[in-house]
């Protein structure tokens, strides 16, 4: 909050009010009263500005080099509120003078109570009936006609919703006294102070915000925002900066942006500041990628006339230069994995062009990640890779990809009649789940003609391996837990079963 600039107006007023005439029986009374009071007018600047900003997560892409975010959108907030109430601060001395019409000079009366009730002057603002009293005086004040009295400091501060104006306030005095043991009330007209005398216009010393602001971004991420300079403001408003960031060689792990406001009014600084985490999160783990670089496992084209150009990220690739790729045993790294995974795929889709033009059912499981999803436009619109959820995308792709590029049984679905069609390779080790869908116990059956330890891996559809399971007959019993002893959740698991030859994959359903 901006500290507060207090400007004052003082005019001296002098008010001078003839009271009415009391009854007939009574002499006719008149009271002066002589506030002598200062008028005085605060205006207030109040500055308040806020800063608000989400923290966001930024992933790796896996179609760039270096890997690349977006951008991603960070937007930092200003509020800028200007409070001006107008306060009136009346102080001064109250003097009283009664003064008696064919009474002699010395005649005792007491005054037991005097009031004024101000109240805007309706002309300004018609129809408001705002008003404010101040009690002058109430007790018992012995008083004698024709002698000045001071009756105390008059003091009274209030604020109004309104902005001040010449001739803004009428006032009325209310009194009360005893005369002759007869107690007495009376009250004025409203009047208003001619203009020359009261005078309450605004003055401004400051009535505007200059706002700068400044950013830090941590070293390694590429940046840009909407910021043009500092913003000179004379109201309240809301200021909005927009800041697109990117990766750019930022290290995976932490990173702290800092956006500071400054305001500065008549020399009096206020600064806020908001900061927002970055956290550049690891890719993915492809723990369950079932594609091993350097060996195209099937689908090997037997001719090239069936195969075109391949376009893959950006560039084009001859069948050769695409199988050389997948010939190179040397990618370890996950994305390179990754990237040969999805070649391979291509190349196994365009030398058996039914595949691309099938539907992955799922048999019916609902929420897979590739529930009625066509496997064409997995591997062809933009790799399949949604950027605005890519697990999810990149799952998805993964999913149809170990189908494929494996000698496994493949579900689809025509678009054409609502038929199922299966393809599938010839294969010595069948997998079999019974029961599927099951809650704590199922057994896993296959056959084994190499006579020998079969190794059973669990996945969630992370990728994620969550049990190892090993045996030497023709089946295993899984009791729904991990290698740490405890529950999976419900959801879609896949079952691989592996030899010294080759793999069987199956799909398992927990429901708890």
């Amino acid at each position: 909050m901006v500290k507060n600039r207090k400007i004052f107006l003082s005019i001296m007023l002098l008010v001078a009010i003839g009271f009415s005439t009391p009854p007939p029986a009574i002499p006719m009374l008149n009271f002066t009263v002589e506030p002598n009071s200062n008028f005085s007018t605060t205006i207030e600047y109040d500055w308040e500005l806020t800063k608000t900003a989400n923290p966001t997560e930024i992933e790796f892409y896996p179609f760039a080099s270096p890997p690349q975010i977006g951008p991603e959108l960070i937007t930092f907030t200003i509020d800028v509120n200007k409070i001006e109430p107008s306060e009136i601060q009346v102080t001064g001395n109250l003097y009283l003078k009664m003064h008696g019409d064919n009474l002699p000079a010395g005649s005792p009366f007491t005054l037991t109570k005097l009031i004024d009730k101000i109240c805007i002057y309706n002309d300004v603002y018609p129809g408001n009936n705002w008003s404010t009293t101040i009690v002058l005086f109430a007790g018992s004040f012995p008083a004698v006609c024709s002698t000045d009295y001071y009756l105390g400091p008059y003091n009274l501060n209030f604020t109004l919703p309104y902005e001040l104006c010449n001739d803004s306030f009428q006032h009325t005095f209310y009194w009360e006294y005893t005369y002759a043991n007869v107690n007495y009330t009376g009250e004025t007209n409203p009047f208003t102070p001619s203009a020359n005398k009261l005078r309450l216009n605004r003055t401004y010393l400051n009535n505007s915000l200059t706002v700068t602001d400044a950013i830090t971004v941590p070293e390694g991420f590429i940046w840009d925002w909407n910021y043009s300079g500092a913003w000179i403001t004379a109201s309240s408003q809301t200021f909005t900066i927009s800041l697109n960031l990117s990766r750019g060689t930022a290290e995976i792990g932490g990173h702290k942006i800092i956006n500071t406001a400054n305001g500065t009014s008549d020399n009096i600084n206020r600064s806020d500041f908001a900061e927002v985490f970055i956290d550049v999160i690891k890719p993915v783990a492809w723990e369950g990628f079932t594609y091993t670089p350097g060996y195209w496992k099937n689908h090997q084209p037997q001719t090239t006339s069936l195969l075109s150009n391949i376009n893959w990220f950006g560039t084009t690739l001859t069948w050769q230069q695409a199988y050389s790729i997948l010939s190179n045993p040397s990618a370890k790294n996950p994305w390179n994995s990754f990237c040969c995974h999805f070649l391979a795929t291509l190349l196994n889709v365009a030398a058996d062009p039914t595949l691309s033009s099938a539907y992955y059912n799922v048999q019916g499981i609902s929420n897979e990640y590739m529930e009625n999803q066509a496997v064409s436009t997995i591997i062809t619109a933009g790799y399949g890779y949604n950027a605005s959820m890519p697990r999810a995308t990149i799952l998805q792709m993964k999913d149809v990809f170990d189908n494929i590029n494996n000698n496994q049984s493949i579900h689809c679905l025509w678009t054409g009649p609502m038929s199922f069609k299966t393809f599938s390779l010839p294969s010595s080790n069948s997998i079999a789940l019974h029961p599927n869908v099951f809650s704590d116990r199922t057994e896993i059956h296959f056959r084994n003609e190499m006579k020998e330890p079969a190794k059973v891996s669990i996945y969630d559809l992370t990728g994620k391996k969550v049990r190892d399971l090993t045996g030497t007959d023709n089946s295993i019993v899984w009791d729904g837990k991990d290698n740490n002893g405890k529950k999976l959740g419900h959801g879609v698991y896949i079952i691989r079963l592996e030899n010294s030859i080759e793999r069987s994959t199956i799909k398992a359903l927990i429901c708890r």
